[in-house]
């Protein structure tokens, strides 16, 4: 049986990891979304949109398969 204490841990770790994934959600749909209008606006390819936006290397291979 837990303590309230440890409850109150509990709930606060995850209210934590709750926002901790919207925050990367909400990251991800603003990035994304500033890589189309380089895109579209622009006429950049993806790559070239990405190295505007200094989109991670390690994290460009993701962005591509969500703009396709």
């Amino acid at each position: 049986m837990q303590t309230w204490e440890e409850k109150i841990i509990e709930r606060e770790k995850a209210l934590a990891d709750g926002i901790a994934i919207g925050e990367k959600r909400g990251f991800d749909a603003a990035t994304l979304s500033g890589l189309r209008s380089l895109m579209a606006n622009l006429n950049l390819p993806a790559e070239k949109a990405m190295e505007a936006l200094a989109v991670p290397l390690e994290d460009r291979d993701r962005y591509l398969e969500q703009l396709k």
